[in-house]
């Protein structure tokens, strides 16, 4: 990168500085550079350097322009893939390709409808949970009970027919593990070696086969009984590649399944964590968003059909993410030589997208900090620039999963918020911790209780109407 003198570099030394500071708070450590700097700077003084961005026509450049000029970092890959396998999250290249061609059509919208029921399944059985939270007015942590009705929602969908509770559990409790050590390996890549001595790189690994087994047993139970269910399993064992009319092996349907549910629960899970933490500080919007609950569904549960009239529900989750992304940041290596913003990207070195930064750049963003989910309506949105908004990525490895979280979240929150009232505890610390996705660090505690049915549009009109029509009474 010698052509890239106009842009500010990062010693590495000065970088590796701050090692202790970027282990625990890296988003703080990120804008830090990125307040100092500007919003491109590079780290290193070789060839092979990394450039750090939170501007958006690079992002773009590198996520959808040239994306064929860029790939997952090989060494992520190769940790990611060590536990998850080679499945949508961690292939690359002519596989990827092809496989998210033959899996994408079952995560279009229409695919998803049938979809609906089992959500709204899984949420009324999580209603049991809250409703003794409110009996008993009990603190708890948001984020945790998040994780579980998201878990067996996404469990549902992906294999429908009855699992033991126990096998589900078991494969959460394996997923937070694994992920927990691909994060501490992929930061501490020296401690690897200590991870072996200790014998925890042996405990994952068992854990690890463990859970590939409760899948395949998932699998193999499936194929036997020739049974149809309607969910993602069913998708998957469908699929056929053109060349040959053959489905996917059964490692292929294991790895497929791995990526879906360990994506598939755990942002839906932090994106409303943080919702319900910004509504409990911004009593208007939760106002704005009751009376659209109300006008839309009444006090019923929402339709499929009912769920693109939730549109302010939809920019409240939206701003949210912009707020806190489920993914803070992204990388990718040139394959190629590229040039893109004035910056000379040399074959082998690496763009990093800030996600969290270009979220909160003033250059696409008023008041960038603050809460406002009506920069998300058709109106404020005309105007956005590409790539300033990445909740679920860009370019053709946008998440294929979208659409599913979206509908997700959308049910999830409406039965929330019209059942019942959130408080925020105030004695308490809320740090975000950013791992592989933004989690709340310390969870977020509150508490609940029952709400009055919603007043809807009728309920206000025949109010209106008994107060202001003239009695017939000819006592009053």
């Amino acid at each position: 990168m010698n052509n890239n003198n106009a842009f500010p570099r990062v010693s590495r030394l000065k970088f590796f500085l701050s090692i202790t500071k970027l282990l625990k708070k890296p988003i703080e450590v990120f804008r830090g550079f990125f307040d100092t700097h500007g919003d491109i700077f590079i780290l290193g003084q070789s060839d092979l350097d990394v450039v750090f961005t939170q501007n958006a026509e690079l992002a773009e450049q590198v996520l959808q322009k040239n994306a064929r000029n860029y790939s997952k970092p090989e060494k992520q890959k190769k940790l990611l893939g060590e536990y998850l396998g080679k499945g949508l999250l961690t292939s690359d290249g002519e596989y990827w390709l092809k496989q998210r061609r033959l899996i994408q059509p079952g995560f279009k919208k229409q695919k998803l409808a049938h979809f609906t029921t089992l959500m709204q399944d899984k949420i009324d059985e999580f209603d049991l949970r809250l409703i003794a939270l409110a009996e008993s007015n009990e603190v708890f942590d948001i984020t945790h009970d998040l994780m579980a009705i998201t878990f067996n929602i996404i469990a549902s969908c992906i294999s429908s027919a009855n699992v033991e509770a126990k096998a589900l559990s078991r494969i959460e409790f394996i997923e937070v593990e694994i992920m927990e050590h691909i994060v501490k390996t992929g930061r501490l890549p020296f401690l690897k070696s200590w991870y072996k001595l200790n014998g925890e790189d042996k405990r994952i690994a068992e854990l690890s086969k463990e859970g590939d087994q409760i899948i395949y047993d998932l699998i193999d139970e499936r194929k036997a009984s020739k049974e149809t269910h309607n969910d993602i399993l069913d998708m998957l064992l469908s699929i056929r590649y053109e060349e040959n009319n053959k489905g996917f092996s059964r490692k292929q349907l294991l790895d497929e399944m791995k990526i879906l549910i360990t994506a598939g629960h755990e942002t839906t899970a932090n994106a409303l964590s943080w919702t319900l933490y910004l509504l409990a500080q911004h009593p208007e919007v939760e106002a704005r968003l009751l009376e659209e609950i109300a006008e839309v569904t009444g006090n019923d549960k929402p339709s499929l059909e009912q769920l693109p009239q939730l549109e302010y529900t939809k920019m409240v989750l939206q701003e949210s993410m912009r707020l806190y992304p489920p993914a803070w940041i992204t990388d990718r290596v040139a394959l190629e030589d590229d040039q893109i913003e004035g910056v000379k990207i040399v074959k082998g070195s690496t763009v990093a997208p800030f996600i969290y930064g270009i979220h909160r750049n003033p250059k696409y963003w008023d008041n960038p900090s603050k809460f406002i989910p009506t920069r998300f309506s058709k109106a404020n949105s005309k105007n956005r620039k590409k790539f300033s908004y990445l909740p679920f990525g860009g370019g053709p490895r946008l998440c294929i999963g979208n659409n599913f979280a979206m509908m997700e979240m959308q049910l999830i929150l409406v039965h929330f918020l019209r059942k019942y009232k959130w408080k925020l505890i105030t004695e308490q610390e809320i740090a975000y911790q950013p791992l592989i996705t933004l989690r709340p660090k310390y969870g977020i505690k509150m508490q609940i209780q029952k709400r009055a049915q919603l007043k809807t549009r009728k309920d206000k009109t025949n109010l209106d109407h008994d107060q202001q029509a003239p009695s017939k009474c000819p006592f009053h």
